[in-house]
Formats: structure tokens, C-alpha cells, sequence
């Protein structure tokens, strides 16, 4: 319990910094932005993203993210963002990012939906590193408009995983995987 309560103490502060720096725009420790891009400590890379909204607790979800060598970027309620990165997702961090999103569906029913898109990383001593971007910052952008449910991914993302076969899925213009359960 005593680790459960450190981890969330640290889960807390970290999004306490988080907030600060997506309510300046700018990161708590008073690295310069210019240009959109983070000056000098970020690298923009292509990333794979998960969108989830399921019952499982922060700690368990954290949990099976880092499992899969992703990071939490975001955490509202029961909705999360992960961002799985080359490097730390192994070579294949769309891969990963599916199977991340898969076992927490099946252990907590939800839904998820996935995405490919370029982000500023900017590392951190010890810690995964801080995503910053439109598409982090503005998941809307991407997640489907209508109702939903189930496993969907965005067209990027279907095209990361070029073997993956994939079905259309609703709504339209997003996928699934074949055979994936029905929700």
C-alpha cells in the first residue's frame, strides 16, 4: 500500500507539472520554446499514441504501459494518453502500442484509439520523457468525432503497421484489427 501511495503522490506531482506546462505553454523549468518546438532539450520524433478510457486504475494502467515501454503523457478521470517512442518501445513502437492498448481492453473493456504523429520529446533525468505537440495536446484532433467503441486506429496508424490486417471500423475513416473482439 505504502508503494501504491508513494507512486501515486509522484503520479500527482508529475501531473502538477504537467498542467503547469500545458497551461504556460512553456516547461516548468523555464526551458525556452521557440517556434512551437522545445529549444535545445527536445528531439521531434514520430511516436505512437493511445487514446484509452477504461475502469482500471491509474496504477494499473501505468503499470501496463510501462510494460509495454510507453509513458503516460496525459490522465483525466478514466481517460489516459501513452505515447510509445522508438528506443523505448523497442524498434516498433506502433507494435507496441497496440499491443498495450489490446490487454488493457481485454483485462478492463473501454475503448482506445491509436495514432501515429510527430512530438516533441524532451528528456528527463530518470523519468520517461515529456511528449509536447498538437497531437498530445489536442488528442480531438485525431480521436473520432462520432460514437465509438471497441479498438480503432487512425489511417496513420493502420499505415505504420503495414502487415497488420486491418477492417473498417466505425465510424468512418478509422480501423480495426481484423479478428479484434466486438465490444
Amino acid at each position: 500500500r505504502r508503494a501504491l501511495a508513494g507512486a501515486a503522490r509522484r503520479a500527482a506531482a508529475e501531473d502538477s507539472v504537467l498542467a503547469a506546462e500545458a497551461a504556460t505553454g512553456a516547461p516548468a523549468d523555464g526551458t525556452v520554446i521557440a517556434n512551437g518546438t522545445v529549444a535545445a532539450e527536445g528531439t521531434e520524433e514520430i511516436v505512437a499514441l493511445v487514446w484509452f478510457e477504461c475502469d482500471a486504475g491509474l496504477a494499473r494502467v501505468t503499470a501496463e504501459i510501462a510494460r509495454g515501454r510507453g509513458a503516460l503523457a496525459r490522465q483525466r478521470g478514466r481517460t489516459c494518453l501513452a505515447v510509445f517512442a522508438a528506443g523505448r518501445s523497442s524498434d516498433q513502437p506502433a507494435r507496441a502500442a497496440v499491443a498495450a492498448a489490446s490487454r488493457l481492453l481485454a483485462a478492463w473493456g473501454g475503448r482506445a484509439a491509436l495514432h501515429v504523429d510527430r512530438v516533441i520529446l524532451r528528456p528527463r533525468d530518470g523519468l520517461a520523457p515529456v511528449a509536447y505537440g498538437a497531437a498530445v495536446d489536442r488528442p480531438e484532433e485525431w480521436l473520432p468525432v462520432g460514437p465509438w467503441a471497441g479498438l480503432v486506429l487512425t489511417r496513420e496508424m493502420a499505415d505504420a503497421i503495414g502487415d497488420l490486417a486491418v477492417v473498417p471500423a466505425e465510424p468512418p475513416g478509422f480501423f480495426a484489427p481484423a479478428g479484434a473482439r466486438a465490444p
